[in-house]
């Protein structure tokens, strides 16, 4: 026997995975952190864009992840930026937005849902809640 014919715990969890992508606009670290600890273990890679002219340029320029948070912040004007162009490039038009909101405002909460966004959570977000969203905007598509 060789020794690249011999397996070790290391190469179990090292083997690749195809793991789903989701995409996060926000720029609380904190959150952030949490979020990715939780999800990576869940298998996603979360990426994290923590201002509006990086979240444009990656709109524009990368392919679209199955499924984005996004800060209450980003929408604060009647026709969001970020929403904008996700409407205006190929296959981002699907993706499902859901908002991170750190208290809740019904007026806010309307007007995401005026402009496209899926669904909201509030802070502090619980992890089963976090997964249930999750596995009702992507796990079933």
């Amino acid at each position: 026997m060789h020794v690249s014919d011999i397996r070790t715990c290391m190469d179990a969890s090292s083997a690749p995975v195809d793991r789903r992508k989701i995409l996060v606009f926000e720029e609380d670290k904190f959150l952030v952190s949490l979020m990715h600890m939780l999800l990576y273990r869940e298998g996603f890679d979360l990426s994290i864009i923590t201002n509006e002219e990086n979240a444009l340029d990656h709109i524009q320029g990368q392919p679209p992840p199955e499924l984005l948070f996004i800060s209450h912040k980003w929408l604060n004007n009647d026709f969001p930026p970020v929403i904008q162009s996700m409407q205006h490039h190929k296959g981002w038009q699907d993706v499902s937005v859901i908002l991170l909101m750190n208290y809740f405002d019904e007026d806010m909460i309307e007007h995401a849902l005026e402009v496209g966004v899926s669904d909201y959570l509030l802070q502090p977000i619980e992890p089963s809640v976090l997964l249930d969203v999750i596995q009702k905007y992507i796990l079933v598509k």
